[in-house]
């Protein structure tokens, strides 16, 4: 609904935007509340939607992005304190990236110099280079 480019969504943009945010807050504050050991088909059933609304926040207009850091980055901070799966830590990566360009200046990271497996720690440039040695 938030990244409806229709008129009439545009024009009630900003009420939309009043509910969507505490709910996705929400959404997230709970999903970290969850106890793993009790509760894994609720974080199961839940990633997806925490996925998606990470990513459907990280892809905010900078403006809008920017307005709503204070809430979605302390949330972001307390995933960390769970075990996360490979979406979940995707989408998070992405959202602190794009707090750090927002916020800190950070250029966004060259696609060859990042690793080319969570676990390696050689980049995609210098397997290349390796590769014509």
């Amino acid at each position: 609904m938030y990244h409806d480019e229709r008129e009439e969504r545009q024009s009630s943009r900003a009420e939309t935007e009043a509910a969507l945010i505490p709910l996705c807050a929400d959404i997230i504050r709970s999903f970290v509340r969850l106890e793993e050991d009790t509760q894994h088909r609720n974080i199961v059933a839940w990633r997806p939607v925490v996925v998606d609304v990470i990513d459907g926040y990280t892809n905010f207009p900078q403006q809008d992005f920017d307005k709503h850091i204070g809430t979605f980055y302390p949330l972001g901070v307390e995933l960390l304190s769970r075990d996360l799966n490979p979406e979940i830590r995707v989408a998070l990566q992405s959202l602190l990236r794009r707090i750090g360009e927002v916020r800190l200046g950070v250029a966004p990271p060259n696609p060859l110099d990042a690793p080319i497996s969570p676990r390696s720690s050689v980049s995609q440039k210098a397997s290349r280079r390796d590769s014509q040695v």
